[in-house]
C-alpha cells in the first residue's frame, strides 16, 4: 500500500501546483488589456491559451489520480497497479507498473513505470523468481505485492 500512498501524495502535491499556477495565470489573463482595448497587444489570447491548456491538465491529473487504487493489489503476478522489486544486472529496484501517463516518475524508492513501455510489458504477467530478458540483460523477479 505504500507504493500507492506515495503516488497518491505526489500527485495531490503536483495538483496543488497546478491549480496555483491555474489560478495565477487566470488571473493575469484578466488583467490584460483586450483585443479592443489594444490591437497590438496579444498577450489576453496567449494567456486565454495558457489557461485552456492548464484546466486540459488539470483534468487529466484528476483522472490519474481518481486512477489510483485505495487498495494493493492481490496478485502473484505482475499486472497494473503491482508493486515488485527485480534485480536486473546486479542491481535491484522496486518497479511500479502504472498506466500510461504516469511512467516515468521515481518517487522515493519506487520507479513507476508504465505498462506500456518495454519493461512494463515484459514485467506483466510474471511472478516471484520468473526470469526475463530486458535490452539484452536478463533480470529476475525477487517479490510481487510484498509489503517492500
Amino acid at each position: 500500500m505504500h507504493h500507492l500512498l506515495v503516488l497518491k501524495k505526489h500527485l495531490q502535491k503536483e495538483m496543488k501546483n497546478l491549480e496555483r499556477t491555474l489560478k495565477e495565470t487566470k488571473v493575469a489573463r484578466d488583467n490584460s488589456p483586450s483585443a479592443m482595448e489594444s490591437a497590438s497587444d496579444m498577450s489576453r489570447s496567449r494567456l486565454e491559451g495558457t489557461v485552456t491548456m492548464l484546466e486540459h491538465m488539470k483534468r487529466e491529473k484528476e483522472s490519474l489520480l481518481n486512477a489510483v487504487p485505495k487498495k494493493n493489489i492481490d496478485s502473484e503476478k505482475i499486472k497494473q497497479w503491482s508493486v515488485a522489486e527485480i534485480e536486473l544486472s546486479n542491481n535491484k529496484m522496486k518497479v511500479v507498473v502504472v498506466p500510461e501517463g504516469l511512467g516515468g516518475l521515481k518517487i522515493s524508492e519506487f520507479q513507476y513505470i508504465s505498462d506500456n513501455t518495454l519493461l512494463g510489458a515484459v514485467l506483466i504477467g510474471k511472478k516471484r523468481g520468473d526470469n526475463f530478458s530486458f535490452n539484452d540483460l536478463i533480470g529476475v523477479v525477487v517479490s510481487v505485492n510484498e509489503i517492500l
